[in-house]
């Protein structure tokens, strides 16, 4: 259930007449961005300029089926500014905007593992602490006057009631609101981001952030006269549906609405794209340009299942040197380790690195690399189990999660690793400075979003934790080694 909402009937009036301004102001251009009933529903951008012979938008091209995520590439997806806007008038102008399964390996699976890793925090294994979850702004709006830091407070509840009211939501009384559905996160930077899975037949919230398309802010009387609706649907060759994400109050405020949609059952994709639309006949788009951002839907049993494989090639990970030139040299299965004096003065770092695969969700093509960027890491999660954490850590001290980074899609699977230099630990970023000197353990962890977990650990028994060395050299570190250390850093050991 979402939360309650409480606007007022001055509220709703003005909404209704901001509403009606969109409905009236379809752009100047003679190309018709009206929706209607003789035009097919999926919004080309005004000064996007394919179009069929008849004059009506094509349907987006369908991507190449080899355009995988390959090492190297930028995960950002590009900029992706407006794409158009159009003033309305008699010539009706149209501006362009600036662009801005291999053999599988041996392992454990366990049922009740949580493996969630927030971005600010880590779980403690078998601990109660609980990570503080990042607050996505997911009010729904009470009146204006209620509104506070652009969301609104809608009062006081009562948590264990069996209702969903008051200041009571999904995150603070699931028991009430029920479990939180993944928001889908327009940002104001052009990025498009999910903290979960999209599941067929489930719920998805979208926020739009207001500072992403600034064109159109048209006032009447000093109040604000623009509207910014989000379309969406499932198949493009329907029509689309389409939600408000903002809102304005009668005295001047304005603030964003959260909604919650309903995701169909057959989905397999769901495109979006927006538009703002001004009282003066001012039209925004947001479509990343024509083609619609198009986000994959998962069956509910694709991303509850266990990983099929994971390892790498025929053994359970990979440990690498990074060297001064970029150039990734495999050591093989060995134990890893990390030398902060003579690795770190050298400009080479280590690595860790493993593969996945899950039938639905690595082996299958997305729009570009940024969107399988948070497939990888919401559909799938990796990570390594570990006493090793920056700041926090030390040989035996209690493990936590350390989410692993994703690096691309090649040959049906996702490709991640644990990179030693990307966390600071020799440079001291955190106050607490590096984790002292030692033999430290850890054991990785794959797992679907909501299915059990695949352990990698020890060669013939991966439930089972592995050794990892940090010392200032060889001379310090080999010592320590309880086994299969690398034999180019360890010769004779």
């Amino acid at each position: 259930m979402s939360r309650r909402t409480g606007r007022d009937s001055r509220t709703a009036l003005w909404a209704g007449v901001v509403a009606a301004w969109a409905a009236a102001c379809g752009g100047g251009g003679d190309r018709g961005e009206e929706l209607r009933p003789d035009v097919p529903v999926v919004l080309i951008d005004p000064a996007y300029p394919d179009e069929s012979e008849d004059g009506s938008p094509e349907l987006p091209r369908e991507l190449p089926g080899d355009e995988f995520g390959v090492p190297g590439h930028d995960l950002d997806g590009g900029a992706n500014e407006i794409d158009a806007f159009e003033v309305g008038g008699d010539d009706g102008d149209t501006v362009e905007e600036p662009g801005g399964p291999d053999t599988p390996a041996a392992s454990d699976i366990v049922d009740d593992t949580d493996l969630s890793v927030p971005e600010d925090g880590f779980h403690e294994a078998g601990g109660d602490h609980t990570p503080p979850a990042e607050d996505l702004g997911g009010a729904d709006l009470g009146g204006p006057e209620d509104a506070k830091d652009g969301f609104v407070d809608p009062g006081p509840g009562g948590c264990g009631d069996g209702e969903c009211l008051g200041d009571e939501d999904c995150e603070d009384c699931p028991e009430d609101c029920g479990e939180c559905p993944p928001t889908l996160w327009f940002r104001s930077d052009w990025a498009e981001t999910l903290d979960g899975p999209i599941v067929a037949g489930g719920r998805l919230r979208v926020r739009y952030d207001l500072d992403r398309l600034t064109q159109c802010r048209q006032t009447h009387n000093g109040l604000p006269a623009w509207t910014i609706t989000l379309f969406y649907t499932d198949d493009l060759a329907k029509p689309p549906r389409e939600v408000q994400v903002v809102s304005h109050g009668p005295d001047g405020q304005t603030w964003p609405i959260e909604p919650v949609i309903d995701v169909p059952g057959q989905a397999r994709d769901l495109w979006f794209w927006a538009k703002n639309t001004g009282i003066e006949g001012c039209v925004a788009w947001d479509s990343n340009y024509g083609q619609n951002y198009q986000m994959p839907v998962f069956l509910a049993e694709e991303v509850s299942k266990p990983v099929e494989w994971v390892g790498w090639r025929e053994h359970g990970l990979d440990f690498a040197y990074v060297n001064e030139w970029g150039v990734v040299v495999s050591k093989g299965d060995v134990d890893p380790v990390w030398y902060f004096d003579s690795l770190g003065g050298a400009e080479v770092t280590t690595e860790v690195r493993i593969q996945v695969y899950a039938a639905g969700i690595t082996d299958r093509l997305y729009q570009n690399e940024a969107v399988t960027a948070e497939v990888a890491h919401t559909a799938i999660s990796m990570a390594a189990e570990t006493d090793f954490a920056q700041g926090a850590g030390w040989p035996g001290a209690p493990v936590v999660l350390v989410p692993l980074e994703f690096e691309f899609q090649a040959s049906n699977n996702f490709f991640y690793r644990w990179l030693f230099g990307a966390f600071g630990y020799v440079w001291s970023i955190t106050p607490s400075g590096p984790p002292p000197p030692g033999l430290y353990s850890f054991r990785l962890a794959a797992r679907t979003h909501n299915g059990p977990v695949t352990w990698v650990g020890k060669p013939g028994a991966p439930a089972s934790a592995r050794g990892l060395v940090y010392a200032p050299n060889p001379d310090l570190g080999c010592p320590i080694f309880p086994g299969d250390p690398p034999p180019d850093l360890c010769p004779g050991r």
